[in-house]
């Protein structure tokens, strides 16, 4: 539900009041976890990742950046079509399904 543009809107705004909690908190979890001889991976955004103090840090990136948004139209497109689609068993596999991601496509065009 997250994602859904319902919620996902509201995101940025709670998230300016309380990320930096977080990112104090994950960084405070991650240096105790260190010091009891833990090994302690972070997975986030390099603009809130450079606010985690650490010695060691390495970065995973993509060849083609657009790879992640491409991605989460993906992801939007088949949450639309899937709830508009009758439930499996009610028709063949993939009965309309082209139909509605190309509808949903055009709806994220907008």
């Amino acid at each position: 539900m997250l994602k859904e543009p319902r919620v996902g809107k509201n995101i940025p705004t709670v998230a300016a009041l309380t990320q930096g909690e977080v990112v104090r908190f994950a960084s405070d979890a991650a240096a105790a976890m260190g010091s009891d001889g833990c090994n302690v991976l972070i997975e986030g955004r390099e603009q809130t990742l450079n606010y985690v103090r650490t010695v060691h840090r390495f970065e995973l990136t993509l060849s083609d950046p657009q790879i992640i948004g491409k991605r989460r139209a993906a992801q939007r497109m088949m949450g639309g079509a899937q709830g508009s689609l009758p439930a499996y068993g009610e028709c063949s596999p993939g009965a309309n399904a082209f139909a509605m991601l190309e509808y949903e496509l055009m709806k994220l065009a907008k």
